[in-house]
């Protein structure tokens, strides 16, 4: 073997290594890159599903909401109905202390009538 050869087998032998290594690095990359795309898959897998719990939550909410509203309603409702018969109440008792002021007037009267008559 001379120097040349030497050195035309040494280069062919580099080549094959720079060949094997730039194989095994687009290999390796190609990998990597599938792995990332099963990555980003189940990345977008678990946003997706995690937007589907939040629009279920803000459907809840929502509901939740209108619930609220209806009692807040229901509760002013009640407390005019309150109101309004608070008032007759007073009303009545109004009347009442009348008609028991007008009985004892009466029942003066008839007393003093029959003290007249006996």
């Amino acid at each position: 073997m001379t120097t040349d050869t030497t050195l035309s087998l040494a280069l062919i032998i580099a080549l094959i290594g720079a060949i094997a290594t730039v194989y095994n690095f687009f290999q390796s990359y190609k990998k990597s890159v599938q792995a990332d795309d099963g990555k980003m898959d189940e990345l977008k897998n678990e946003i997706n599903s995690l937007k589907e719990v939040v629009m279920k939550s803000t459907v809840k909410q929502d509901v939740s909401c209108e619930q609220l509203t209806q009692i807040q309603v229901d509760i002013k409702t009640i407390a005019n109905r309150q109101n309004e018969t608070d008032k007759e109440l007073a009303i009545v008792k109004r009347d009442v202390n009348t008609c028991f002021t007008r009985y004892d007037d009466i029942h003066d009267r008839v007393k003093m009538l029959e003290s007249k008559v006996d």
